[in-house]
């Protein structure tokens, strides 16, 4: 979307604003840190945040396409996907707090499945091959470790070492 003064831009995936309305410091190709694409006309459908998206054994995946696939199965107080890795493969940690019981195979197989609609099974590529396990760990509420300041959750706690 194109206007005289300002002006939208999706950029591999990003949102991507820039605003010369403000004549003393105009916004120039501004990251929002949101994820969009277009959908017709002047209108972009938000799919998330750019840094809930995370690269897991060689697969993309969103922490909205596992948050949508664990409410399918019970409603967790609080989410969090921790990544570590062993050397070779990569393991996806689904961390709920419930106050429900949970069985814990049916949330994974939910996971799996919705995983495999949203990569048309191309999720299972990574399975197959061995460099990528997902796990899930049930806790009572208060269990996951909060943000001193804040008190929320960090959504994705990444572990892997990168060097």
């Amino acid at each position: 979307m194109a206007g005289d003064y300002h002006r939208v831009e999706i950029v591999d995936g990003r949102i991507v604003l820039t605003n010369l309305d403000r004549e003393l410091m105009p916004i120039i190709r501004f990251d929002t840190g949101d994820l969009g694409r277009w959908c017709g006309g002047d209108h972009i459908e938000l799919l998330g945040r750019a840094n809930e998206v995370m690269k897991v054994g060689g697969a993309w995946i969103s922490y909205r396409t596992i948050d949508d696939a664990v409410h399918e199965v019970c409603s967790p107080v609080a989410m969090q996907l921790r990544i570590t890795s062993d050397g070779s493969a990569e393991r996806l940690e689904v961390r709920i707090e419930s106050r429900e019981d949970v069985d814990r195979r049916e949330a994974i197989n939910s996971v799996l499945k919705n995983l495999r609609e949203k990569d048309d099974s191309f999720i299972g590529d990574f399975f197959s091959k061995g460099s990528f396990r997902l796990d899930l760990e049930v806790l009572p509420p208060g269990a996951l470790e909060r943000v001193e300041k804040t008190g929320k959750v960090r959504r994705i706690v990444d572990l892997r070492s990168r060097f």
